[in-house]
């Protein structure tokens, strides 16, 4: 997949779930609602983290399963653009200029 396709996919998914939400939900709701999901989402995130170093209760590592983690960053990753788009917040920009920040330290 490429950006493009992420993006494109990122606003057409936020068309569609405005479009599914109650008449009267506004964006400061959408944007406290995608927040709270964001973080569910990092919550079962790191479940998985723990599951893959081993460090997860042993009744727990019983149910891993190796797709899961893959599965849960992009959750989160997805839920992260969403929360981006309702804010109208360029994220894809953002990371460019924070990418030529931390370059920019190791320049010598």
């Amino acid at each position: 997949m490429t950006i493009q396709e992420l993006k494109e996919f990122i606003k057409k998914e936020h068309q569609r779930m405005v479009a599914l939400c109650a008449k009267d939900e506004t964006k400061d709701k959408r944007t406290l609602f995608r927040t709270i999901k964001l973080m569910e989402e990092m919550g079962e995130l790191c479940e998985e983290v723990l599951g893959f170093s081993c460090t997860q209760r042993k009744e727990k590592m019983r149910e891993r399963d190796e797709e899961k983690l893959e599965e849960e960053l992009a959750d989160v990753l997805i839920v992260l653009l969403l929360l981006a788009e309702n804010m109208e917040a360029d994220v894809f920009s953002a990371v460019k200029k924070k990418i030529k920040k931390i370059e920019k330290r190791y320049e010598t």
